[in-house]
């Protein structure tokens, strides 16, 4: 605005005086709305407010299909079930070492047997499938630190590459541009509390920089007596907090269990993207919660436990618990989470903007593999005894 000298009189210029300071407080008061506004806009280091999940939408559940095993194949143990880029469903079999392959209408096509210690061969398998666009999967060797690499070409199983590694790793990514997300535990004693995230190049074999490093999981000690000799064992129970991840499109999803929701960060630079964590009431943890736990961990080998170690076991348990038990990752349609505090198997269903889509309260019978590409997953026992896979769809309902 431009106050022109010959615009104003003697006789009216406290007028316009008036009005020339009304119009700067309006300005100035325009100014700090736009302030508080743009603060109050999510931040990456922002928390959201409380919410009370029990009013989320509902998500119902729809039985699509039951695969039982027959004279082509058999169930052991399923550890992982995917769908790949072709809609074909992968299941992991822990107990039969194998990859079975199914239609995506789910006729049985073809099985990838795996046990050895060759090329393309797994001997101790950790039970993680891993898939990528191209129809791509991998498997990981915990014993012999490798991870293996496969691509599915119509119905048979081609094996691409092995990449190696010179010490374990805790968990790993695979990329669709051909490189692994890779989470370690830093090598310096200074710095074995923290969980390290790094790409590794599939040609090369080689690790890039360190992108980011996050407080590793909690735990506790446990030391035995042998005699003269001693040793201690570090280890988690379902009340320590604990770190679980996911990748999409470039993206880290970090969802740390003692909170609810989940923090993003680029993993290119490590840097912040948006925090999508939401406020909740903190879940005490009972004294009689804390010796079910620890006398459970004490029960085998009670002859070699030091003397008064439960009492310092118990003194050394979190006085909380998490919100999270269990993290599965279905992005781009979202991340699920299982809830620790319910009486009934609950999954909290969060999109990958971050916003609660719907809660998921499970009542069919048997265990929830995994929620993959819009499907949900269920080892099953039929009335004959053999392991049976049920396959559910769902849609969201009304709050």
């Amino acid at each position: 605005m431009e106050l022109r000298e010959n615009s104003i009189d003697k006789n009216g210029l406290g007028s316009q005086l008036m009005v020339t300071k009304y119009l700067l407080s309006s300005v100035w008061l325009i100014i700090a709305l736009l302030l508080m506004l743009s603060c109050a806009k999510q931040q990456p280091g922002d928390t959201r407010n409380f919410t009370d999940i029990s009013d989320s939408p509902e998500i119902i559940p729809g039985h699509l299909k039951t695969i039982e095993s027959d004279t082509d194949f058999f169930f052991g143990d399923i550890v992982d079930v995917a769908v790949l880029t072709n809609g074909k469903i992968v299941v992991l079999d822990d107990r039969t070492m194998s990859v079975h392959l199914f239609s995506n209408t789910g006729d049985y096509e073809n099985k990838l047997s795996f046990r050895g210690r060759g090329p393309g061969e797994i001997q101790s398998l950790s039970g993680r499938l891993r898939t990528a666009n191209d129809n791509m999967i991998a498997l990981d060797d915990y014993m012999m630190y490798k991870i293996s690499m496969y691509q599915v070409k119509d119905t048979t199983f081609q094996h691409v590459t092995d990449i190696s590694f010179e010490s374990s790793f805790g968990n790993y990514f695979m990329q669709n541009d051909q490189s692994l997300v890779l989470k370690t535990s830093a090598a310096d004693s200074t710095d074995k509390d923290f969980d390290i995230i790094q790409l590794v190049d599939v040609n090369t074999n080689t690790k890039g920089e360190e992108i980011l490093k996050v407080p590793a999981h909690d735990d506790i000690s446990l030391i035995a007596n042998m005699g003269d000799f001693s040793f201690k064992m570090e280890t988690s129970t379902e009340y320590h907090t604990r770190n679980a991840y996911c990748v999409e499109d470039n993206r880290l999803y970090h969802v740390r269990t003692d909170s609810m929701g989940y923090q993003v960060y680029d993993l290119h630079s490590g840097d912040a993207i948006s925090n999508s964590v939401f406020k909740q009431e903190s879940l005490p943890l009972t004294y009689k919660e804390k010796e079910a736990v620890i006398d459970s961990l004490l029960d085998s080998g009670s002859d070699y436990w030091g003397e008064g170690e439960r009492e310092r076991l118990l003194s050394e348990m979190p006085d909380v618990k998490p919100y999270v038990k269990r993290v599965e990752c279905d992005l781009p349609n979202g991340i699920w989470l299982e809830m620790m505090n319910e009486d009934s198997e609950k999954w909290l269903l969060i999109s990958g903007d971050g916003d609660i889509t719907g809660l998921f309260t499970k009542s069919m019978e048997g265990d929830i593999v995994s929620f993959d590409n819009g499907y949900i997953f269920i080892s099953n026992v039929s009335r004959d005894g053999d392991i049976e896979l049920e396959i559910y769809d769902y849609t969201i309902g009304s709050s």
